[in-house]
């Protein structure tokens, strides 16, 4: 993506009154950054489009919920909300159902993020949906990708996404409502994100391939003319720019500092110059990740 095509498109995102809407239109602009970790007849394609398309249809759309209740979800949870709310507008799909949990005897054995009619080619889709955050890091010897959390890792999500979440219904789909039964759902994966790699001062960054570095390590950040935004809330993570107020590096290092003494692992910074966005990382707390 051409930086002056990314600050353009960052600026028509910021410039969304509503927070809701600006990640909804970011989770759906953003670059497929995991697609190429699944078998193309898994991975649910849904077709590219511009941010200002993306706006103008935002402006006809209808939201039948509480803002205030987004605020109180986990980040994954938030991104499938918005994602009811797109499928609930969208000219392309039909949502018939979401969150559908299976339970058999009593016991909760699953659960179905999406079942989706595409009204193109006239298919029935068993979708799971992920967001993910993972950092290119050295973990016992070998080089993988780890969540902020080191028991999230792509490997291990990948396998589960394929292995157990998308064969749910192929083992469970009699646990369905009836007027889903008889249904051949097809299972389909879309894992949107980033991926954070080792910060290095020489190396180009953008909105999707970001950077990271341990809190011992911050100094490397130090630039002239150089401010940041420090992000703290998770549910910001989609789109982080103009959240905050700018501040210099000195500001970051405090508040870096105290919001690593709150036990937490990763904060969001963005870096800005001329008040225009150079990219976005984290900073990861002290020998994170051991």
């Amino acid at each position: 993506m051409a930086k002056d095509n990314f600050q353009k498109q960052i600026s028509q995102i910021a410039a969304i009154d509503q927070p809701l809407i600006q990640d909804l239109i970011a989770l759906l602009w953003s670059e497929e950054v995991y697609q190429a970790e699944f078998p193309s007849e898994f991975y649910f394609h849904q077709k590219k489009q511009s941010v200002s398309d993306l706006i103008e249809w935002s402006k006809k759309i209808e939201i039948d919920t509480d803002f205030s209740k987004f605020n109180k979800l986990p980040l994954g949870k938030y991104a499938e909300s918005l994602l009811i709310i797109y499928f609930k507008n969208c000219k392309e799909f039909e949502l018939l159902a979401n969150n559908i949990q299976l339970i058999k005897e009593n016991k909760t054995i699953g659960e179905i993020d999406f079942l989706l009619k595409d009204l193109i080619k006239e298919e029935y889709i068993h979708l799971e949906f992920a967001l993910k955050y993972y950092l290119k890091v050295k973990w016992n010897g070998q080089l993988t990708f780890l969540g902020p959390n080191v028991n999230d890792q792509l490997r291990k999500k990948k396998e589960k996404l394929l292995g157990q979440q998308s064969r749910l219904l192929n083992r469970h789909q009699n646990l369905l409502d009836a007027d889903f039964q008889k249904i051949n759902f097809q299972p389909k994966i879309w894992m949107k994100g980033v991926r954070f790699y080792p910060f290095n001062i020489s190396e180009k960054y953008s909105h999707t391939k970001a950077w990271w570095l341990n809190y011992e390590d911050i100094d490397n950040l130090t630039s002239k003319n150089i401010y940041f935004e420090a992000v703290p809330l998770k549910k910001d993570w989609i789109f982080p720019y103009f959240r905050e107020k700018e501040v210099d590096f000195n500001s970051l290092k405090t508040k870096a500092e105290h919001y690593f003494q709150q036990k937490k692992n990763a904060l969001m910074v963005v870096r800005k110059e001329s008040n225009k966005v150079i990219d976005r990382g984290f900073i990861m707390r002290k020998k994170w990740p051991n």
